[in-house]
């Protein structure tokens, strides 16, 4: 089943071609890559699918459901969910606070959520430190609270923005840990990044954009040694 499609979405920003008539489905239960050079328009989808940017052509559908041009937080409510390269902290706030922002987000009452936090901060390992304040994490101890926050929303869809952007060689191994065991839960994953052995390794499904449009998708294996594909943006073969 299609959770959400792209249909011809164009985006410029005066004389930049940030996006042009790019198309994409997402299905249920399936992780996905957006990968190509810097400047090739990847954050600039997420954001339109997000509501953040309003694009000048086209679509989004989520569920068959028309959400272009929503507010941020009506989709975010619909069942989407994103976190960027730059962590969106509060930095002043506690890591449970954080995450309990999250909860608020989905548009619910907190009510009896100290379990649900509990359980997501244990999750991806920040349980031990909910008591201090955002700004004391580490980078990677900050991409994972940026994640339990997204999770709190109960999404059906999560967008990551390169999500292990920084990370040594551990904390990428246990970032594909976390992100299995995310989809192993139904929840559906797009992944922007530049490490190509974490997106081959993980991935069933990968679009390629350049310069603003959709040069090829296919599976991990098409994609590594397609042509096209290695000339613009790998350089050489990947698996």
């Amino acid at each position: 089943m299609s959770l959400l499609k792209v249909e011809k979405v164009s985006k410029r920003f005066g004389g930049v071609q940030a996006l042009k008539e790019v198309s994409l489905e997402i299905k249920e239960g399936k992780i996905y890559g957006l990968i190509g050079p810097n400047g090739s328009g990847k954050t600039t989808l997420f954001k339109v699918i997000m509501g953040l940017l309003k694009p000048d052509g086209g679509n989004i559908l989520f569920k068959e459901e028309n959400i272009t041009g929503l507010p941020p937080y009506k989709i975010c409510r619909k069942g989407i969910a994103c976190t960027f390269q730059l962590t969106s902290i509060f930095p002043y706030m506690s890591v449970y606070e954080n995450v309990k922002v999250g909860i608020l987000g989905r548009g619910k009452k907190i009510g009896d959520s100290d379990d649900t936090i509990l359980n997501l901060l244990e999750f991806v390992g920040l349980k031990g430190k909910r008591f201090l304040p955002a700004r004391n994490l580490t980078l990677a101890e900050r991409k994972r609270l940026d994640l339990a926050r997204a999770l709190a929303l109960s999404p059906q869809l999560l967008l990551l923005d390169e999500f292990m952007a920084g990370l040594n060689p551990y904390e990428i191994e246990r970032a594909l840990e976390m992100l299995r065991e995310i989809a192993k839960q139904g929840i559906t994953l797009v992944l922007v990044e530049h490490i190509m052995k974490a997106i081959m390794s993980i991935c069933d499904h990968i679009f390629v954009l350049n310069f603003g449009e959709k040069i090829a998708e296919g599976k991990p294996q098409e994609i590594s040694s397609n042509q096209k594909v290695i000339e613009v943006y790998l350089g050489r073969k990947v698996i």
